[in-house]
């Protein structure tokens, strides 16, 4: 079956010489990578052209009409986490630091990192052990935990994949050079069998020695051992001196946080006396933090912060009035001399009477708004005195709901004596209080 098609020849749009391109294609056009070629669409070759980023190309443009002094100057001037984002940005700054050392020292030294007694890493490896959080082996970001000793930063997973059992050690040491492992880097003593960084490298290049060459190599490594366990105690120094110079940093800016807080809230109508409480609303989320307070901030937390003040100082009241109430319940309990003392309402259920529980349970649903210490009497003795007629017949009223539920206790215990079964529900009387 023969399929019929089409002979017209398709018409070209002619541009009259009215109309002007609205850019026209230079070399950089020219020059698209892959990616950019797979994205091109049907509608590439209309007039509208492709919307770019304002900034996008900029500060390589910029970077590189600057003298390589200047931008030398400016780079010594940066910290080391800085420099490392800087470091990742294009290839250019990548090419660049890598073979400039003294930046890097630079660096370091604006954060009083202590200089290195051994020689084996340079110092961009080492900005990097310090403030590069990814994984050495697997790149897996947020480790915290660092092997002076080994001079490497190792996740959870790679810690254990150097694990070995008894038998995997053993065929190591056998296929390994006999003086491998003594020149290898030392790390600490957490699992038996743990294969040192780089021992298989230090094993081969042992085997292409001669006996001479072996023995001052392992005099050099026994050497740069000795001055990393040195290096190992000043950064370990260097680290507590950081983390106590970042704690009273952070407990500055906390109370620089909370005394903001505290007059905006003084502002609002809170007074002294009931923010005096600290302990309701500076533990708070939105108060407890190391970061200085912005109008955009109190803007998305005031409401929040306010609601659940209010709310911590009525449940603080409900405490102390609860307090309150267990001091009269015990003076009740004594001058109504009631004949059977077991009959008598327990704490818990004298405070669950619907005329006791106004006095020390304030509801917070719906949530409080602006509760004032003023708002919240701790006591009013009148409307106790006046409630005592009410109080007193609820206790009578239960004294003899529990008076029936012992007597039907008494029976059907005398029920289940003549008629035991051992399916029977009630047997045991103190289902009843249930």
């Amino acid at each position: 079956m023969s399929i019929r098609r089409s002979t017209r020849v398709p018409k070209e749009r002619v541009r009259s010489s009215s109309e002007t391109p609205e850019y026209e294609v230079g070399a950089n056009d020219l020059k698209k990578s892959a990616s950019q070629k797979r994205k091109t669409t049907k509608d590439s070759t209309s007039e509208k052209p492709h919307k770019r980023s304002r900034n996008v190309g900029k500060l390589a443009g910029f970077v590189q009409e600057l003298p390589i002094e200047v931008v030398f100057s400016i780079l010594e001037l940066l910290d080391p986490a800085t420099l490392i984002n800087i470091s990742r940005t294009n290839r250019q700054f990548r090419n660049t630091l890598l073979g400039t050392d003294y930046i890097w020292k630079a660096a370091r030294r604006t954060v009083g990192l202590p200089d290195l007694c051994a020689t084996d890493i340079t110092e961009r490896q080492y900005v990097l052990l310090m403030f590069d959080k990814n994984c050495h082996d697997c790149s897996k970001p947020n480790v915290q935990e660092i092997d002076l000793l080994s001079c490497a930063r190792l996740c959870t997973a790679c810690r254990r994949a150097i694990q070995l059992t008894f038998s995997q050690y053993r065929d190591l040491r056998s296929a390994l050079h006999p003086r491998a492992i003594e020149c290898a880097k030392r790390h600490p003593e957490k699992h038996a069998f743990d294969i040192p960084r780089g021992v298989v490298k230090i094993s081969v290049r042992l085997h292409t020695m001669i006996p001479s060459e072996v023995k001052k190599f392992v005099k050099e490594r026994s050497r740069l051992q000795e001055q990393i366990a040195m290096d190992a105690i000043k950064i370990d120094v260097w680290l507590r001196t950081q983390a106590v110079e970042k704690s009273q940093r952070y407990s500055a800016l906390r109370k620089s946080r909370e005394a903001s807080i505290e007059e905006r809230l003084l502002a609002l109508g809170w007074t002294d006396s009931t923010l005096g409480e600290r302990s309701l609303w500076t533990s708070h989320k939105a108060v407890n933090q190391p970061r200085p307070l912005t109008d955009r901030i109190w803007n998305s937390i005031k409401d929040r912060l306010t609601t659940d003040l209010s709310i911590a100082l009525v449940e603080r009241r409900n405490l102390l009035r609860r307090g309150a109430v267990d001091l009269r319940y015990r003076y009740f309990q004594l001058r109504e001399h009631s004949p059977n003392p077991a009959q008598f309402p327990s704490y818990d259920t004298f405070l669950s009477f619907p005329c006791v529980e106004p006095f020390w349970q304030e509801s917070t649903d719906p949530p409080p708004h602006n509760v004032h210490l003023r708002d919240l009497p701790l006591w009013d003795e009148e409307k106790w005195v006046a409630a005592l007629p009410a109080i007193r017949a609820a206790v009578r009223e239960y004294q003899e709901e529990m008076q029936l539920v012992e007597s039907a206790a008494a029976w059907l215990m005398a029920d289940c004596v003549y008629h035991p079964h051992p399916s029977y529900p009630l047997g045991d009387p103190r289902s009843l209080l249930c």
